[in-house]
């Protein structure tokens, strides 16, 4: 039979702080004892079984050793350092428990939209490659439908009854974007032409707004999106272009190829809005990005690039023009998006 003390540990005896305990040990030849301070032990048989294997000291870790010592003889500061980073780690612990199972319920869960169907896969919008004429490529009902739409109507009010005192107005403020002033101050005189004009045009700087959101603003539960976006229109965009991005799911993020689509759905819109030769100049401006990027995704979305210098009262600036060609030929899927991470 083996018996086992042990003075640190679970099993270890519970002794009095006040007591002091010391052996004796007996010299038999000079028949004198010497004294010498010691700790408590309780000596506790060990039995050994074959068939059931037991975790012995040697398989603790060093620190979890070293967390047995501290307990055992450590000082009250060590211990409450001991402790406060135990209860890190549990809590560390129960974080990434938490994200792994709020990734795991979003991959099993697919985001569920509200408003009109989105092609989540693709990163360019709806298209029909057959079409004989450019405006039946890509058509706006397969960007904003008729429920959106309708929505739109009482917020794009502002825009038909824009005087140009109002649009120099906004441009003195920022209120709106470069490509959104430019068409406000060109509507049609046709009632029904300028209400289609200004739903069109308001849904456009909807989502330049979303592209223009930064960093923090994405770290805010309640992104800081236009004043007066209609319901419906908000949760069609944040279905189509962001992801939730918490366990608790109050927070959205926009991953990079959500925002390539999004950037594709801009160009579209735009190409819509212009009759299919849009002004990349005014684009670029609005979408902060890389001269590279933005022709990567204007050539994705089926376009030609015309270059022409621009007369001299504006500096010599390079115009750049997106034309819609027929036949559509988009590029492959490789070459569609090469070299775009590098254009950011």
């Amino acid at each position: 039979m083996q018996y086992v003390g042990r003075n640190f540990g679970p099993s270890a005896p519970r002794g009095n702080s006040l007591c002091k305990y010391m052996v004796g040990v007996l010299d038999k030849n000079t028949g004198k004892m010497r004294v010498y301070d010691t700790n408590s032990f309780t000596m506790r048989p060990v039995i050994h079984d074959k068939n059931e294997k037991q975790k012995d000291e040697v398989d603790l870790t060093y620190q979890e050793k070293n967390d047995r010592l501290v307990d055992a003889f450590g000082g009250a500061k060590k211990k409450r350092a001991m402790e406060s980073r135990l209860r890190d780690k549990v809590k560390r612990e129960a974080l990434e428990t938490a994200m792994g199972a709020a990734v795991e319920d979003f991959m099993k869960t697919p985001e569920k939209l509200t408003g009109p169907e989105m092609d989540t896969d693709s990163t360019i919008p709806p298209h029909d490659k057959n079409a004989a004429k450019p405006e039946d490529v890509y058509k706006v009902e397969s960007l904003i439908s008729p429920e959106v739409f309708e929505a739109l109507k009482d917020v794009a009010g502002v825009f038909v009854k824009a005087t140009k005192e109002d649009v120099s107005q906004w441009r003195t403020e920022g209120r709106y974007s470069t490509f959104v002033l430019r068409q406000v101050a060109t509507m049609p005189l046709d009632e029904e032409a300028r209400l289609t004009r200004s739903c069109h045009v308001m849904y456009m700087w909807y989502l330049l707004a979303l592209h223009g959101l930064k960093y923090s603003d994405w770290r805010k539960r309640d992104l800081p999106l236009p004043e007066g976006m209609p319901l419906l229109v908000k949760q069609q965009l944040l279905g189509a272009f962001t992801v939730k991005a918490d366990a608790a799911r109050s927070r959205r993020a926009m991953p990079p190829r959500l925002k390539d689509k999004l950037l594709c759905y801009i160009l579209v819109m735009g190409l819509i809005i212009e009759k299919f030769k849009l002004n990349l100049n005014d684009i670029q401006k609005d979408l902060k990005i890389a001269l590279k990027k933005l022709m990567t995704l204007t050539r994705a979305v089926g376009c030609d690039v015309h270059s022409k210098k621009a007369d001299r009262s504006v500096d010599n600036e390079l115009q750049r023009m997106a034309v819609l060609p027929i036949p559509l030929k988009l590029p492959d899927q490789f070459s569609r998006f090469k070299g775009l991470k590098r254009g950011r």
